[in-house]
């Protein structure tokens, strides 16, 4: 069986999370996204699912939801084919905002 993995983030605004994936290389997966969630699709195994935090709180319950300007909730990482990969890739993330 193939492993695949759903990294989940709370954001405060869908639309221009969305867009920002995009154009970083994700592609939206419109089976599992509505209103309040986007389902981005790395490849076959990896996806990111944002929600919206009204959305997200229903998997938390009670915690607060992480004030990312102020503290550190993930670290992700990915593999690149090589360094200037990594850095044209740190760049497009940049630009992209």
């Amino acid at each position: 069986m193939t492993t695949m993995v759903f990294v989940n983030f709370p954001v405060s605004d869908i639309e221009a999370s969305t867009s920002f994936y995009e154009k970083i290389g994700f592609k939206k997966n419109p089976n599992f996204s509505d209103e309040l969630v986007s389902c981005m699709i790395w490849d076959e195994n990896f996806f990111i699912m944002l929600l919206s935090r009204a959305r997200y709180k229903t998997f938390i319950g009670e915690k607060e939801i992480a004030d990312t300007k102020s503290s550190s909730s993930a670290l992700i990482s990915f593999t690149f084919a090589n360094a200037q990969s990594v850095k044209d890739f740190g760049k497009l993330a940049d630009e992209s905002g």
